[in-house]
């Protein structure tokens, strides 16, 4: 399985496609999780994680074609600018400043200061 390896946000748009892996490494959530990516849209990657019956996704669960519970994840492309891309394919997305009702507030979390990373992403190729 190959790393895809893209140099902008174009490309990522482009080369993404359903089958493939994404990992994430999100340190909002202090979670590292491996997915596979079920499709895309213009603002998105969509992919899958299974979970057990007494997971907390009650809500948002269902079922794939064998039974098996799953919650699908939304990992926004963001903005060119808010998005660095790494030589070994790893794309990093940072946090950044957004106006919230007339104030600025920093997006994901307050807890990050303009310019960390986040969430960083791999994609692999089947």
């Amino acid at each position: 399985m190959g790393k895809l390896i893209v140099k902008n946000l174009s490309q990522l748009k482009k080369q993404v496609d359903a089958g493939m892996i994404i990992e994430s490494d999100n340190a909002l959530h202090k979670t590292n999780k491996r997915r596979r990516i079920l499709r895309k849209n213009t603002v998105s990657i969509i992919s899958k994680e299974y979970i057990e019956e007494s997971s907390q996704y009650y809500r948002n669960r269902k079922y794939d074609e064998e039974g098996r519970m799953y919650v699908e994840y939304f990992t926004d492309f963001g903005k060119a600018r808010d998005v660095r891309f790494r030589e070994n394919g790893d794309v990093e997305f940072l946090a950044h400043e957004v106006d919230s009702h007339g104030h600025k507030v920093m997006d994901p979390s307050p807890d990050f200061k303009k310019g960390d990373v986040w969430l960083t992403v791999r994609i692999f190729k089947n």
